[in-house]
């Protein structure tokens, strides 16, 4: 996942975003381009607004993020101090994913749904999956549900791609399985 958005380079070869080399985007581009959403996500900003909407308008990816109501309870709202909120994990993370969301081309989610309740990972995913979104999304889990909703599965263990597949064609695998019981 860090690979793919270019927090690291490869050991060996490149990476292509839509047929471009990553290096020979510019930061800008970059950051447009691609969005990050963290199990703890560090929010970057004087106020929650600039945290979650990069200098664009950030209520509509707020709603997608399912955090929206949450900051408009807040003193200044949008505008209130990102240092005076007092935030659970999860809003903290939704707060992030809001951020991630405003990508243009590829979302990379790494257990960016792990401290939400059920119910508002279930309103999250459907934001992140809909089909009219044309985003590439890479989805970093340990969820079942997670896997089984991919499109296709890179079952990674001990830093090596050890499979790629549908969820339902990796299930068979008894130590894929067993990634789910751990």
């Amino acid at each position: 996942a860090a690979v793919a958005g270019r927090l690291r380079d490869p050991d060996a070869g490149e990476v292509r975003l839509d047929g471009t080399p990553l290096p020979d985007l510019s930061a800008a581009a970059l950051h447009a381009a691609v969005g990050y959403g963290f199990e703890r996500p560090v929010l970057v900003g004087e106020t929650v607004g600039a945290a979650v909407g990069c200098g664009a308008d950030p209520a509509p990816v707020a709603r997608a993020a399912a955090i929206h109501d949450f900051v408009e309870r807040l003193p200044h709202r949008y505008g209130t101090p990102l240092a005076e909120v007092a935030m659970s994990g999860g809003e903290r993370q939704r707060l992030g994913l809001a951020r991630a969301l405003r990508a243009e081309r590829l979302l990379i989610l790494d257990d960016a749904t792990s401290s939400l309740d059920t119910v508002t990972e279930y309103r999250v995913n459907r934001a992140l999956t809909d089909r009219a979104d044309r985003r590439t999304r890479v989805v970093v889990s340990h969820r079942v549900g997670t896997a089984a909703r991919a499109d296709l599965v890179a079952w990674v263990a001990a830093g090596r791609i050890r499979a790629v597949g549908p969820h339902a064609v990796l299930w068979d695998d008894p130590g894929y399985r067993a990634v789910f019981r751990s």
